[in-house]
């Protein structure tokens, strides 16, 4: 069992921003973290201290508040909201355990990938039993319909998963960012279809502020595909994760439209290579580097979110907007400093 103070100086010792460290600390505030606990003390202890360890690595909570807010404006119940805040943030770090395995990711942050540390079978064994503590956690403190939902999410985003490995290059922009939708509704539309309440709001207004979340938290995912591509502040090399691994993504795309004819071939040549020689990583970089790709991301990334930030103002309580704001700028700031 693993003591509260101890928990949050985990999850909280890498946050360095202070934006995201408000975020956290909102999160503790309304007994996330505290529910959070709940759900890791049902896990062995080694399943435990691994997840954690996952989690100490990404930092970000703010998926959890979302619900939270929209609750609050609209008398919803903010101590289920809470629950499943818990819930859909640990539930993020059993994905990145596993979204690592596929994508080769050795490290996660500055710390080696859970799979290189205990090898790629018992970080699926230990993602299985994590994910089962959750639907043990829904059944006992929030209800049976959450785990049904929950369940019909997941494999929704299992299935988005497999298609997105049979796209490729030339694969419409609309499919692409329609995948991404459904890979992440675990996390956007899974809590407040979970938290739906037809007593107190319409289905109409459900599917609102449901597609208000997708497509806000998707400007992020746009902010990782283009953080993978560009070259890094550090060393000046890309990380191309996806490109390795021959995963078309919405910035792999728009670089691609951007290249000449022979930059378009050796692109080809290598994309889905696995292991690819620095070379081609500095060449890559240097074609995201240069050219119009970089203000074509985030142009996309700040309608994105602009058009996300339109619709669940209609739905989240003062607070909630002013930290929506607040995220925006943090998050498109991460985007002009590469």
């Amino acid at each position: 069992m693993v003591e509260i103070e101890q928990l949050k100086l985990q999850l909280g010792e890498r946050i360095y921003n202070p934006t995201v460290r408000e975020v956290f600390e909102e999160y503790i505030e309304y007994g996330c973290l505290d529910h959070y606990k709940q759900i890791i003390d049902g896990m062995p202890d080694a399943v435990a201290q691994t997840v954690i360890k996952v989690q100490s690595t990404q930092v970000y909570k703010e998926k959890s508040l979302w619900p939270i807010f929209i609750s609050e404006k609209l008398g919803l119940d903010t101590s289920k909201a809470a629950k499943i805040g818990a819930v859909i943030d640990l539930l993020w770090g059993v994905a990145i355990m596993i979204d690592d395995i596929f994508d080769g990711d050795k490290m996660r942050g500055d710390s080696p990938a859970a799979w290189v540390n205990i090898g790629a079978k018992k970080t699926q064994e230990f993602a299985y039993i994590a994910v089962e503590s959750v639907f043990d956690y829904l059944s006992r403190e929030v209800d049976s319909k959450s785990v049904k939902l929950l369940k019909e999410f997941m494999i929704r985003g299992i299935n988005s998963v497999v298609l997105h490995r049979r796209m490729n290059i030339d694969t419409d922009y609309s499919i692409i960012l329609n995948n991404y939708l459904n890979r992440d509704d675990f996390h956007s539309a899974f809590p407040l279809y979970a938290l739906y309440d037809p007593k107190v709001i319409s289905l109409q207004d459900l599917e609102g502020m449901s597609l208000g979340i997708r497509i806000f938290n998707q400007a992020g995912q746009l902010i990782n595909d283009t953080r993978d591509v560009l070259p890094g502040a550090k060393d000046g090399t890309s990380r191309l994760s996806d490109f390795r691994e021959g995963q078309v993504t919405v910035a792999l795309k728009c670089l691609y439209s951007n290249l000449t004819d022979a930059d378009k071939k050796f692109f080809s040549n290598a994309f889905g290579t696995k292991t690819i020689d620095y070379y081609t990583i500095r060449r890559i970089g240097a074609m995201a580097g240069s050219g119009n790709f970089r203000d074509q991301m985030r142009r996309r990334i700040n309608d994105t979110y602009a058009r996300g930030f339109s619709v669940l103002c209609m739905y989240m309580s003062e607070k909630g907007i002013k930290m929506l704001e607040e995220w925006i700028r943090y998050k498109t700031g991460i985007l002009g400093d590469l």
